[in-house]
């Protein structure tokens, strides 16, 4: 009986020490940083901010802070007088090199954004730099296990610089970030805006936005997000959502979700609504291993009437071997049926298919960088200015440059590059050619300033251009209004097809930035260079998606840097030169 009272008070000893350590976790300040009051939870010092609202206030989360005294999910309601100068700003504290948001939590959100407006989630140590110091991991496996749940017209908020984890399965699972119905608001959760988030280690689906028709999420950005190691969707768009912008993401890694039966999408539209933007994103090593179902990069599978995409300056890189894939698409419209009048905008993207397939069935297509099947005498269906490139081989199936199933609606197809390293060279319906002067027969009018050239790229990783395709004017496009700039933001002079517009009196691709300098190779591996084009700076630094930083030197005289990175992970980093007070930044991708 001692014992078990000796146990009994050593565990209420342990937990009021935790719950003690807790009080103070949470500060509530005003605008300009003066402490309010502290608390043991962040729904309190929510709860505590002033409703109506007349100035902003910030919440910040100390060192010590754990969520242990929340009760989930932590919900964050409407606030009258939210606006854009009144915000409630929830980060870290300045001086936390990270903090945690950690709870399993089966079938609820950690954090509900319930009809909340202009609130933002700012994962940056004091809202400064660049570190990703918050992490948010709901380890729930219900399939309604959310990090963040937005839902009855939360709108206008902000979530940046966080990382986004989850529970991990093949087949079932909860979102990172779900942005939900809005049952009564009419505004739906619109105008958010997500960027600089890195998902990692799971969930099933890490960004997935399902509204309403009556009331739809309008407005939704993801600018400059990670998704490392895609489950089975990066971003899944269902219905009820439009007007979305996908802008400037990574997407690579395993494909996990390929040992289910549906496959691996990085980016996935169903009953697609309004417009969705897909453009300057990455795409690139997605691995299913052994596992048979799909991948593809960027896939709409189904419409409402008078959807519109635009798809243009994306990498696509899906080159990882995965012998057994039922199917490999780069860019896939999966079914248009009749009547729905939609637009699809596919212009300079570079798309590369590889590996070895194996098995299959004689007469189907096993891979394709465009597959567009079409229903629909309505639709317009405008591909320009596009490398379409499958250098896949092997096994009993069709490896073609392009697949198209019919030549319905009105169709613009013009200024590609279509390649294929077998003689199945592209296939309209159940018609199959061997080479371009086939397939522009069978596409007339279309295609006739279309290109089989073999191109050329920095590496099996890097899809910019290296001579002899920079300066190779078969590779030259048409102008087109709304593509006057490439991947790398870079003003289009030639027009090249494909998403890099390669700086010919250089002659080598790069990645460049107010023309100080280049980076190269991009996405790299045991190495990069940078070549200076004035002498002017005087330091580099090479962070990680976190902050830190892992290689820093001073410049003196010389006009190119070699940086080693073999002993690095793979993943996206940040490259900054310092001359005087100017900081000139540019994003680089290591991969194996």
């Amino acid at each position: 009986m001692k014992k078990i009272h000796f146990l009994i008070t050593l565990i209420f000893i342990l937990i009021s020490a935790r719950s003690k350590a807790q009080i103070g976790a949470v500060t509530l300040k005003d605008a300009v940083g003066n402490t309010i009051s502290s608390f043991g939870s962040l729904q309190l010092a929510y709860d505590a901010v002033p409703d109506p609202m007349i100035v902003s206030f910030i919440i910040e989360l100390n060192a010590n802070y754990d969520g242990s005294l929340e009760s989930y999910p932590i919900t964050l309601n409407s606030i009258a007088g939210a606006g854009p100068t009144n915000i409630v700003t929830i980060r870290p504290e300045a001086s936390v090199v990270t903090v945690s948001l950690a709870s399993t939590q089966n079938n609820l959100a950690l954090i509900l954004f319930d009809n909340a407006d202009f609130v933002r989630i700012d994962g940056r140590p004091g809202g400064q730099g660049t570190t990703r110091a918050l992490l948010i991991n709901n380890l729930g496996t219900g399939t309604s296990s959310y990090g963040i749940d937005m839902i009855n017209g939360a709108s206008n908020n902000l979530i940046s610089h966080c990382r986004i984890s989850g529970f991990t399965t093949s087949s079932s699972g909860g979102k990172g970030i779900h942005i939900g119905p809005s049952v009564s608001n009419p505004t739906g959760n619109s105008d958010n805006r997500f960027e600089f988030l890195t998902f990692d280690n799971g969930p099933r689906y890490y960004m997935n936005s399902s509204g309403t028709g009556a009331n739809p999420n309008r407005n939704l950005t993801v600018y400059g997000c990670e998704f490392v190691n895609v489950n089975f969707c990066g971003w899944w768009q269902q219905n009820g959502t439009g007007k979305v912008t996908i802008d400037s993401c990574f997407f690579y890694g395993n494909g996990a979700g390929g040992s289910g039966s549906t496959g691996c999408f990085p980016i996935l539209s169903d009953f697609q609504t309004d417009t969705i933007i897909i453009t300057r994103n990455s795409i690139y090593n997605i691995d299913n291993f052994s596992n048979t179902s799909d991948i593809t990069g960027i896939a709409a599978r189904s419409f409402n009437a008078g959807s519109v995409l635009r798809i243009h300056n994306n990498f696509i890189n899906l080159n990882a071997n995965n012998p057994s894939v039922d199917e490999i698409y780069g860019i896939e419209f999966g079914s248009v049926n009749a009547n729905e009048g939609v637009e699809a905008k596919v212009y300079n993207n570079t798309i590369v298919i590889g590996g070895n397939a194996v098995g299959g069935t004689s007469g189907t297509v096993n891979s394709a960088p465009l597959s567009i099947w079409n229903s629909d005498s309505l639709a317009k269906i405008d591909v320009r200015n596009n490398l379409f490139i499958n250098n896949r081989t092997g096994g009993a199936e069709q490896h073609v440059a392009i697949l198209r199933n019919s030549i319905l609606g009105t169709n613009t197809f013009n200024y590609n590059n279509y390649f294929s390293s077998t003689t199945d060279f592209g296939r309209i319906g159940a018609n199959v050619y061997t080479d371009l002067n086939g397939y522009q027969a069978a596409s007339a009018p279309n295609d006739i300033n279309s290109q089989n050239e073999a191109i050329t790229f920095v590496s099996s990783n890097d899809l910019h251009l290296l001579p002899p395709s920079t300066g190779n004017t078969a590779l030259y496009g048409v102008t087109l209004p709304e593509v006057t700039q490439d991947y790398d933001n870079e003003l289009r002079v030639n027009n090249y097809m494909g998403a890099d517009e390669p700086d010919e009196s250089v002659g080598i691709a790069s990645s460049q930035l107010s023309n100080n300098f280049i980076l190269y190779p991009n996405p790299a591996s045991d190495k990069f260079i940078v070549q200076l084009k004035n002498n002017s700076f005087t330091k580099i630094e090479v962070c990680n998606v976190v902050g830190q930083i892992l290689y820093s030197s001073k410049i003196s005289s010389q006009d190119e840097l070699i940086v080693n990175t073999a002993n690095w992970n793979n993943g996206l980093y940040i490259v900054s030169l310092f001359a005087d007070q100017k900081v000139l930044t540019s994003r680089l991708t290591l991969v194996d």
